[in-house]
């Protein structure tokens, strides 16, 4: 899972400023999301499989970063998640280090990112995950929507949901109505999704869409 950072409130800032290394740690993990946001995803993903450090360095950073948000919105997800049924299985797109499937265990959920934290998590490319069609009832994007290519994505968690299965996308309020990601809501559309809820979360946006 890799994730997007925005521009910090006035009291991030402050807290930001009064600490030179999270100011470091601030712009080293700015250039990161700016090179993978530059490149193709099977090109992140052959450099990360060349060099996992950097996979690990990056959530480092990110674990960090977390500390200062005011809502954490993987922990708003899976507070959704937490309200649907059982027996609907889960696909974590961007796993990152897998807390979905930590909390709702790996029989019900299907994680995948770049480098495989353990042995339950999957290592590709997110535009091609080894799933059957219409295997999985809800797939998350938690703040992983990357790459130049992100609408793959997309088409590919159309394949793999089955037939009014649901979307899950968190992402920074600003990628999402002015940066990167503001046509994702067309793509969606184009790609046989009808978006039905949206919540704002501080900084973060969640978008929910099903699969017609």
């Amino acid at each position: 899972g890799i994730a997007i950072i925005v521009q910090p409130t006035p009291t991030e800032v402050k807290h930001y400023t009064e600490n030179p290394e999270m100011i470091r740690r601030l712009n080293e993990f700015s250039k990161q999301n700016q090179l993978i946001n530059t490149e193709n995803s099977m090109t992140t993903h052959a450099r990360l499989q060349q060099h996992p450090e950097e996979w690990y360095d990056y959530h480092k950073k990110l674990e960090e970063i977390r500390k200062s948000w005011t809502i954490d919105p993987l922990e708003r997800i899976i507070q959704r998640l937490k309200k649907i049924s059982p027996r609907l299985r889960i696909g974590d797109f961007g796993c990152g280090k897998a807390k979905i499937m930590e909390i709702f265990g790996s029989n019900r959920v299907k994680s995948f990112d770049h480098i495989a934290i353990n042995e339950k998590v999957t290592a590709c490319d997110i535009r091609s995950v080894p799933l059957e069609h219409a295997y999985l009832d809800v797939i998350v994007f938690s703040l992983s929507l990357m790459e130049k290519n992100w609408h793959e994505y997309i088409i590919e968690a159309g394949r793999c949901l089955m037939s009014t299965g649901t979307l899950i996308i968190a992402d920074t309020v600003r990628s999402l109505t002015e940066g990167r990601l503001i046509d994702l809501k067309d793509v969606l559309i184009e790609n046989g999704f009808e978006v039905y809820k949206e919540e704002l979360w501080h900084i973060f946006s969640c978008i929910e869409a099903r699969k017609k």
